[in-house]
């Protein structure tokens, strides 16, 4: 199994779900309020104040990394690698 510094998954870990759809999928994000936005994919998932919720599934978390996993079934690693690739420009 690949190893990622710790300080490489605090970097990724830092990220929140609306930096990371701003930046490398912005034609998922949809502003339905003041400060508060969803997804063209799933319109039931809220984000807002750092946090999101995706209420039909009961599910929500506060990082790009938990949305990754939860949402797109992204395996941890596969969530961090695709947020540090990003942020590395290795899109």
């Amino acid at each position: 199994m690949p190893y990622i510094p710790p300080e490489i998954v605090k970097k990724a870990e830092e990220m929140d779900l609306l930096t990371y759809l701003q930046n490398y999928e912005p034609q998922e994000l949809v502003k339905v309020g003041n400060g508060t936005y969803t997804t063209k994919t799933h319109d039931s998932i809220r984000i807002s104040n750092g946090l999101w919720n995706w209420f039909s599934e009961g599910v929500g978390g506060k990082n790009a990394i938990s949305y990754l996993m939860k949402v797109k079934n992204y395996s941890f690693l596969e969530a961090v690698e695709t947020i540090i690739g990003n942020v590395n420009g290795k899109k």
